[in-house]
């Protein structure tokens, strides 16, 4: 079948099936985040390899695109009012479960035998969150309370934590194996630096268009453009995309004069691009991965899940109540492209732990992305 045709056929399948994905997540009240990515792995094991080179093939790009809008939408919910109210409390968690998540991940596979570079890169791995899916599952709910507030920050801030200390580690590990400390270092405050100065002056270049714009005027199209841009140029200087997103998000929600309607026109778009990813998400994940390293994955996914229980109760009670901190540190549970992204880094740091880092990486993200969605729809709900 021609490429293009078939590109046609099964992006249009894929909106189609919200048609079936819709009603049963609202009857059975299970997020449509992880009814998607079921759907895309069945799909992809009917279809053969077939349907999972292509998904692979598109998965990049979709996700690239995805994350950007949802990193971008992420950002406007930092107000000015929202910051004086949940500053607080969002950094003291958002600190609190992802250094926890990486101590405790850390050193139980260290005392479990791993090798420590391995196991310290597995505890940074650990800390990462999917923005995308946590960030569906709150819209699905439409709950509006102080958990689901507060979950929305922390997972705006939780991927730059993890970021910071990832290159933290790197540059430790570097420091340590009698290699130049300098480098990583700098590589870090690259990363997160450029990335800041860059959402700044995107978020400030479409905040003058939206202040500019008529009554009747449309910028949405300028709007999608300078958001892709600001993705595409984080890319290119090798920078934090997600974070450069999230800042220019917060930069127009603070300083443009008019910005809801900008954000509902972005909002519109978000919805099929959460569709594609979650769907390719799951077609072009392997389930042979899953097999080939047991033992590791085991381990990796039970620290992972105890660690994000433990870590979110060394919460202080004054930010959150007892009964609501395991619940966030399993609503915090979703993993996808970040994690991923940091895998692929660490291995070519130490290509004498590729296959592991990759393979356990891409086991547990099929895992946690099914699992995770349903047990934040279940943190939220226990939140009412």
């Amino acid at each position: 079948m021609d490429k293009q045709a078939s590109w046609l056929l099964l992006v249009g399948g894929f909106f189609l099936i919200t048609l079936l994905i819709s009603p049963l997540a609202s009857r059975f009240h299970i997020p449509r985040a992880s009814l998607f990515i079921l759907s895309g792995i069945l799909l992809s094991q009917a279809t053969g390899e077939r349907l999972n080179g292509q998904a692979t093939e598109w998965f990049n790009s979709i996700s690239s695109v995805t994350l950007l809008i949802i990193g971008y939408l992420l950002g406007t919910k930092l107000t000015l009012s929202y910051l004086r109210r949940y500053a607080k409390s969002v950094t003291l968690i958002t600190l609190s479960v992802t250094f926890g998540t990486f101590a405790l991940v850390a050193l139980g596979l260290y005392v479990l035998g791993m090798p420590l570079p391995l196991a310290l890169i597995f505890g940074v791995l650990a800390s990462a969150t999917d923005p995308a899916a946590t960030y569906d599952v709150i819209r699905q709910t439409g709950v509006n309370n102080r958990f689901t507030r507060i979950l929305e920050g922390v997972v705006a801030l939780d991927d730059a934590a993890g970021l910071i200390l990832f290159s933290l580690v790197i540059a430790a590990l570097a420091w340590f194996g009698s290699d130049t400390f300098i480098s990583p270092m700098v590589d870090m405050l690259w990363e997160i630096g450029g990335a800041l100065v860059l959402g700044c002056l995107m978020g400030l270049l479409l905040v003058f268009l939206l202040n500019l714009k008529q009554e009747r005027d449309n910028v949405f199209v300028e709007s999608l453009g300078l958001i892709l841009l600001c993705g595409g140029l984080a890319l290119y200087l090798h920078v934090s995309f997600l974070l450069s997103a999230m800042v220019m998000g917060l930069v127009v929600v603070n300083r443009a004069k008019e910005s809801q309607e900008h954000l509902h026109d972005i909002e519109f778009i978000e919805q099929p691009m959460l569709i594609l990813f979650f769907i390719l998400a799951g077609a072009s994940a392997s389930l042979s991965q899953l097999w080939l390293v047991g033992d590791i994955l085991l381990a990796y996914v039970l620290m992972r899940i105890v660690g994000r229980v433990i870590s979110a109760l060394l919460v202080p009670q004054s930010e959150l109540p007892n009964s609501q901190k395991p619940w966030l540190g399993l609503s915090l549970l979703p993993q996808a492209g970040v994690a991923m992204g940091m895998a692929l880094l660490a291995a070519q740091y130490y290509p004498e732990y590729q296959d592991q880092l990759v393979s356990v990486t891409v086991a547990a993200t099929i895992i946690f992305e099914l699992l995770g969605p349903l047990l934040t729809f279940q943190g939220i709900g226990r939140s009412r």
